[in-house]
C-alpha cells in the first residue's frame, strides 16, 4: 500500500493529507493528558508531514524536534512546519525506519504506524530504535494507538483492526500484546495514558 502511494503522487498526498487532519483531530486530547515536558529532544518516526512533533513543540517551546520519514514524504512536511512556528527548532531527516532511525533523541513518538505491520515487522522498528536509546537512562518510545478493549466491549479500535487486516496488514493491538511485543523488543511498558480521542499514549523504556 505505501509503495503505491509513493508511485502515485497524487493518491500519496490524500492519503498524508488525512493523517495530518486525524492529528488534528486527537493531537489536542493527547498534549492534555500526557505531560512531554521532560523531553529534551523528540524524534517522529514515520512523521509524515510533521503534525505530530509540530503540535508538541508547539506547546513545548524548550523542547527540539527531528521529524523522520521516507524521502517523498517529508516533502510535504514545510509548510506543516511553518504554519506551528518551529521550523527553527525541527530537523528533518530521511530514511526508512525498517533500516534505522536517527540517533540523538531521548524519546522516539510514532502516530499509528506499529498498527500498519504485524509483529515481526514493528519489532523490526523498536529494535532499531532500542539500539539509539539503549544508553540512554531516560530512553523512551512513545505510541499514539488504540488500545482494544476487552470481549463484548464496543469499542472503535475494533472497527480500525478489521482496516489495517484489509489494508496495510497490520492489527491493532491490546494492553497485553503492546506488552509482549515491548519486552520482545527489549522495552519496558511504563503506562498507557487514555485520552479523550481514540488514540491513547503508551510509554515504554529500555528494560
Amino acid at each position: 500500500m505505501f509503495d503505491f502511494f509513493r508511485d502515485d503522487p497524487a493518491e500519496g498526498e490524500i492519503f498524508n493529507a488525512a493523517m495530518v487532519n486525524f492529528t488534528q483531530t486527537c493531537i489536542g486530547a493527547i498534549l492534555d493528558a500526557f505531560d512531554f515536558s521532560n523531553i529534551r529532544t523528540l524524534v517522529d518516526v514515520g512523521g509524515g508531514y510533521g503534525s505530530v512533533v509540530s503540535a508538541i513543540l508547539a506547546r513545548y517551546p524548550a523542547m527540539r524536534g527531528i521529524l523522520y520519514d521516507l524521502d517523498h514524504v517529508v516533502a510535504g512536511a514545510a509548510s506543516v512546519m511553518a504554519a506551528a512556528g518551529v521550523t527553527e527548532r525541527c530537523q528533518i531527516m530521511r530514511g526508512n525506519f525498517f533500516e534505522n532511525v536517527p540517533a540523538g533523541g531521548d524519546a522516539y513518538i510514532m502516530k499509528h504506524i506499529i498498527h500498519d505491520w504485524e509483529d515481526d515487522k514493528a519489532l523490526t522498528i523498536l529494535n532499531n530504535i532500542r539500539k539509539t536509546v539503549q544508553n540512554k537512562p531516560d530512553g523512551k518510545v512513545i505510541l499514539l494507538e488504540a488500545v482494544i478493549a476487552g470481549p463484548g466491549e464496543p469499542d472503535l479500535a475494533k472497527w480500525i483492526d478489521l482496516e489495517m487486516m484489509a489494508g496495510p496488514g497490520g492489527r491493532e493491538r491490546t494492553r497485553e500484546e503492546f506488552q509482549r511485543l515491548f519486552e520482545k523488543a527489549g522495552f519496558r511498558l511504563n503506562r498507557i495514558v487514555p485520552t479523550k480521542s481514540p488514540l491513547s499514549v503508551i510509554e515504554a523504556t529500555v528494560a
